[in-house]
């Protein structure tokens, strides 16, 4: 299912915490994430989404292929990566 949505300041929480509970009933279906469509995701629902063993062997290949981490996207530091808290990214950093 795709959602496209306008975002409107005075809703953007509302719409953040809607989201949210979308991408939880996803993950309790079994379902999956678009990556490049989606700006909400953080690196622990993207795990429970694909289960954390997915998520090791693309980054095991990665350290062969890219030891040195050149090759890296926003999408891969905010899916594949915690650094700090995953609390308020996604639509609380969209500009309005």
């Amino acid at each position: 299912m795709e959602l496209n949505y306008q975002i409107i300041p005075r809703t953007v929480h509302k719409l953040r915490e809607l989201l949210l509970e979308l991408m939880e009933l996803v993950i309790a279906a079994g379902g999956r994430f678009y990556l490049a469509k989606d700006s909400l995701l953080t690196n622990s629902l993207y795990r429970r989404s694909i289960g954390d063993a997915a998520v090791e062997a693309f980054l095991q290949l990665k350290q062969i292929y890219d030891p040195d981490m050149l090759f890296q996207s926003n999408l891969f530091r905010r899916v594949l990566q915690v650094s700090g808290s995953e609390i308020g990214r996604g639509l609380a950093q969209i500009e309005l």
